[in-house]
C-alpha cells in the first residue's frame, strides 16, 4: 500500500512539473535578457628582423529576440 501511494505521489509531482513547465514556456518564453558575446583574437606575427607584431581583433555577436 505504501509503494502504491509513493508511486502515485511521484507520478503526480512529475506531471505537475511537466504541465507547469509547458505553461511557463507558452506564457513567457523569454527567461533572460538579450546578451552579447565578445570573441577576442590575438594574432602574433614574427617579422623577418625578429620583432613581433601583435594584432587584436574583437568580434561582437548580439543575440536578440525578434
Amino acid at each position: 500500500m505504501c509503494k502504491l501511494n509513493l508511486k502515485l505521489f511521484t507520478t503526480f509531482v512529475i506531471c505537475s512539473l511537466l504541465i507547469l513547465s509547458v505553461v511557463f514556456v507558452i506564457k513567457k518564453p523569454q527567461m533572460h535578457k538579450p546578451f552579447q558575446i565578445n570573441v577576442i583574437e590575438y594574432i602574433m606575427k614574427i617579422n623577418s628582423d625578429g620583432s613581433v607584431t601583435t594584432t587584436k581583433s574583437v568580434t561582437t555577436n548580439v543575440i536578440k529576440e525578434k
